[in-house]
């Protein structure tokens, strides 16, 4: 289109050929597809397709045992999670119990400090004090968020939906180029679902990738630019949500079944 930003037209994320062996002793992929920047594309398949797989693999949880990762046209496949962090490349995830007394305005700080330091340099030096620019960046992302009024509360009396905005804007602390959400809508009402839908096109609009793993298809459909469809560790279909439903191959990822044809 002639009309078209050119940066949300270039490729953040390039995978050929990835694949590890499961614990199970499966092999999951090879699976090749790309990501361009400021798009947001859906994950989806069925429990045991390899949607977590996929996000361990690009976000530096397990490695691989073949194929590339080329994040920015940097090869990163062999890289740690948190060096994949500091490039840009940041996986969302819910914090751990031992966090739940930390306060909403600390947890950012400790992620805002990653980005410069490395999880061993923090445990064993401890966190400096934040600057100037790191508050401001701080409360500029609450704003975004609209979390200013739980700044101050600890993460374990946050609401389900504010507790799944805050990993979010956690997120945006590391300075992403590329998030991966885990299931950012589950267990959401409807119109808590549609206002986080709202934060995540905000955040897109801003060149910022974004895969998201979820079974809300009813959100993710008008969401997602483009889907890419897993069954058994295997990449059966890709394309916007319309081409999908007559692709054979994704019904019978969900149905476990070819769709009938009328004689």
């Amino acid at each position: 289109m002639s009309g078209e930003d050119p940066v949300l037209r270039r490729v953040r994320l390039s995978v050929e050929e990835l694949a590890f062996t499961r614990a199970s002793g499966d092999l999951f992929g090879p699976v090749s597809f790309s990501v361009d920047a400021g798009e947001l594309l859906g994950v989806i398949g069925p429990t045991g397709s390899g949607k977590s797989d996929l996000f361990d693999l690009l976000g530096g949880r397990r490695m691989p045992r073949g194929g590339s990762i080329l994040f920015d046209g940097q090869q990163i496949e062999m890289l740690e999670a948190d060096a994949r962090m500091r490039l840009g490349l940041v996986l969302v995830s819910d914090p751990a119990p031992a966090f739940a007394d930390v306060t909403v305005f600390d947890w950012l700080a400790m992620a805002i400090q990653l980005v410069d330091r490395s999880p061993l340099q923090l445990l064993l030096r401890g966190r400096k004090a934040l600057d100037q620019s790191q508050r401001g960046d701080i409360a500029a992302i609450l704003q975004f968020c609209s979390l200013q009024g739980v700044a101050n509360e600890r993460l374990s009396t946050l609401t389900p939906a504010q507790l799944k905005i805050t990993e979010i804007a956690r997120g945006l602390c590391q300075r992403p180029r590329l998030m991966l959400l885990h299931r950012p809508f589950s267990g959401l009402p409807r119109a808590q679902r549609h206002d986080l839908s709202l934060v995540l096109k905000d955040i897109a609009a801003e060149a910022v990738s974004l895969m998201i793993v979820d079974e809300q298809l009813d959100v993710l459909g008008p969401l997602c630019d483009r889907f890419l469809v897993l069954q058994r560790g295997h990449l059966v279909a890709s394309g916007a949500l319309e081409d999908l439903t007559g692709n054979h191959a994704a019904i019978q990822a969900f149905t476990g079944s070819s769709p009938k044809v009328a004689a």
